[in-house]
């Protein structure tokens, strides 16, 4: 029996951690939905240029793998 509780406790974990994601994401959602224009084309920028220097070492890592 001891067993099942550690798998409930884990199970409880996850799904706290998973509401907890969601209402962070929840929350920063409605934020962003207040950005000008501007800022979100910025922030898909600089995002999109991060990405982009990061390809090559992922690939690396894709190809090691």
């Amino acid at each position: 029996m001891v067993g099942k509780s550690k798998e409930i406790d884990t199970l409880e974990q996850e799904e706290k951690f998973i509401d907890d994601l969601v209402n962070k994401v929840s929350k920063a959602q409605k934020e962003y939905a207040t950005f000008p224009q501007e800022k979100v084309d910025e922030i898909f920028k600089r995002v999109a240029l991060k990405l982009s220097s990061l390809r090559i070492p992922l690939a690396k890592m894709a190809a090691e793998e």
